[in-house]
C-alpha cells in the first residue's frame, strides 16, 4: 500500500468521523437535546479503544513486516559471503 492510498483511506475514515459527529448533532437538535447530551449518542470511550486497538494492530502488523524484510535482507548478505566468486574477500571491496 503506497503513501498516497494511506492518506486517502485516512481521510475517508475522519470524514466518516466527522459526518457521525454532526449526524448526532443534528439528532441531537432535533430531540431538543442539548450538544454536549446529544454527542453522548457516540460511545466515545468505544471509539478511543477501537482506535487504540487499530494502531496497535498497524504497529505490529508493521513489525512483523519489518522482521520479514530484515531475515530475507539478512539471507541475501550471508549467501553473498559464501559465493565462491568474491567470498569473504568481497567484504571489504
Amino acid at each position: 500500500m503506497k503513501g498516497k492510498e494511506i492518506l486517502e483511506a485516512i481521510t475517508t475514515v475522519m470524514a466518516v468521523v466527522i459526518m457521525v459527529v454532526v449526524s448526532a448533532l443534528i439528532i441531537g437538535t432535533i430531540l431538543a437535546s442539548t450538544v454536549f447530551s446529544s454527542l453522548t449518542i457516540i460511545n466515545v470511550t468505544a471509539v478511543s479503544e477501537a482506535f487504540g486497538d487499530f494502531v496497535t494492530g498497524l504497529i505490529a502488523f508493521l513489525a512483523i513486516i519489518g522482521t520479514i524484510v530484515g531475515i530475507v535482507w539478512l539471507v541475501f548478505y550471508v549467501k553473498a559471503l559464501f559465493d565462491k566468486k568474491t567470498g569473504l574477500q568481497g567484504i571489504s571491496a
